[in-house]
């Protein structure tokens, strides 16, 4: 699951989705759109229209059966050369599910891939299936097309003794288990009988697999679809590709992440500005300020704890979304990687922007402000280094974040809760060391701190983000789906 190649062709659906619950349909669709280099957005508009899924109503928000045909509708739409539909339909009311076996059909004879489709309505889906797999308790027994296994199966109904008889004489059958109450038996044969006329509208043929048990992956050789079959596989699917076949790229799975996080910590942010702006409105025309910045003690101080919270809806948030739509974790991770870096270099400029707003608005009203430093009027160095400062920190949160939910996953509550003082440190220590120069951090240890370079303390904390990075990006390439 980490051939990223082959990740982009293969869609794993199943009854949830493993959408975000705070996702909208019409996101979860643009989403697809964007990761899936054969999806198609008519065709799953469509399909949504035909489940009547409204697309502004969030995941969470969706009955059972809404969210199995949302996840039918990504399977589809996705047209990935193999689909792997883990009864997805579960949820649905008996209407929807026969509309799903419709649009399956006529999407799969007009596009056709490898379908797999498990599922306990036998009688519902009998009439779309080529090939049958027989599964007991994990086992294998065994694998043939549906024509084959229709023509080879004769049911005899009798008198347990003249069943009996038969099954004596008859070798290569295989019997079903009588019943304590069965007075005849069933012998179902399964000699190979000319395979009948297929009536579907599928043109290609295969050759039908040999009757009998199937063999494990290691004992046939090599794995269940390689390289090799899932390029014949893509070429057989008779698409004009609008685009480029093959994994999205880190641009794409980039942008996704940082604007998911900007979508709510960009509207934080345009919130507080707003109401400083208006806050300052009646005091620079009744009050008189001198003394701290009230930038710097009301917003500035709080910003890192919003980035950390960004940082911990790394996993849960993104992890299954990008996972789904054929994104490897490492990419993921990188993902991320990218948005910690553009988080910090927003939330430093949106810090730095505010100090210069508040240093004009002191100006033009002849006010004296002393930062935490207890530097008054600041110039422009000063604020410069504030914000790279802040850009460190708020990085060191966000990795801090990532870390802490990463290990919850990995390692479960309990384990997860005491890695959590392990995550935390890159914040700890950017809180600690960045304090005096920045201004922005409350001063605890000015006594005890060592007297060093601005500049070692900046190398440090990207030396010990670095560090928590590789760590997180460790953790998330070993959580599993399911968590």
């Amino acid at each position: 699951f980490e051939n990223a190649r082959l990740m982009n062709e293969i869609c794993l659906t199943r009854e949830s989705g493993d959408f975000e619950n705070s996702t909208t349909v019409g996101q979860v669709l643009e989403l697809g759109d964007a990761l899936r280099a054969r999806w198609d957005q008519h065709f799953a508009e469509r399909l949504v229209d035909r489940f009547t899924l409204p697309r502004r109503m969030k995941v969470g928000k969706l009955s059972r059966g809404q969210r199995a045909a949302l996840a039918v509708t990504v399977g589809l739409a996705s047209r990935a050369p193999l689909t792997m539909l883990d009864e997805p339909h579960l949820g649905m009311d008996a209407p929807s599910r026969y509309a799903f076996y419709e649009e399956l059909l006529a999407d799969y004879a007009e596009h056709p891939r490898t379908i797999l489709l498990s599922t306990h309505h036998i009688d519902e889906v009998a009439f779309i299936l080529e090939d049958v797999v027989i599964i007991d308790h994990g086992r294998l027994l065994m694998q043939s097309s549906v024509d084959h296994l229709r023509a080879a199966g004769v049911e005899l109904t009798g008198p347990a003794d003249a069943v009996d008889m038969i099954d004596s004489r008859t070798p290569d059958v295989v019997r079903a288990p009588a019943r304590p109450h069965q007075v005849g038996g069933r012998v179902p044969t399964l000699r190979p009988r000319p395979r009948p006329p297929s009536d579907r509208c599928r043109d290609r043929r295969r050759p039908d697999p040999a009757p009998g048990p199937v063999r494990p992956p290691h004992e046939r050789g090599g794995d269940f679809m390689s390289n090799e079959m899932m390029t014949d596989v893509a070429r057989e699917t008779h698409e004009p590709v609008r685009r480029p076949v093959g994994p999205p790229a880190l641009s794409t799975t980039a942008a996704i992440t940082t604007l998911g996080h900007l979508g709510w910590l960009g509207w934080v942010w345009l919130a507080v500005a707003l109401l400083y702006g208006v806050a300052m409105v009646p005091i620079s025309i009744f009050a008189e300020l001198d003394g701290n910045s009230i930038w710097q003690d009301a917003v500035a101080g709080w910003q890192q704890w919003l980035v950390f919270a960004a940082g911990i809806t790394t996993v849960p948030t993104f992890a299954k979304m990008m996972i789904t739509n054929g994104v490897t974790r490492s990419q993921l991770s990188k993902s991320s990687i990218v948005a910690m870096v553009s988080l910090g270099v927003i939330g430093g400029l949106f810090i730095t922007a505010g100090l210069a707003a508040e240093g004009l608005i002191y100006e033009a009203n002849d006010w004296s402000r002393e930062l935490r430093s207890g530097e008054v009027a600041p110039g422009f160095t000063t604020i410069l280094g504030i914000g790279a400062d802040s850009v460190l920190v708020l990085c060191a949160h966000f990795v801090a974040g990532w870390l802490c939910i990463a290990g919850f996953y990995r390692l479960g509550w309990v384990l997860g809760a005491l890695f959590a003082v392990v995550g935390l440190v890159p914040a700890a220590f950017a809180e600690l060391v960045l304090r005096v120069d920045a201004g922005t951090r409350i001063d605890v240890l000015d006594d005890s701190a060592p007297d060093l370079p601005a500049a070692v303390w900046m190398l440090a904390t990207v030396a010990l983000v670095a560090v928590a990075s590789l760590a997180a990006t460790w953790m998330t390439s070993e959580i599993e789906l399911d968590n």
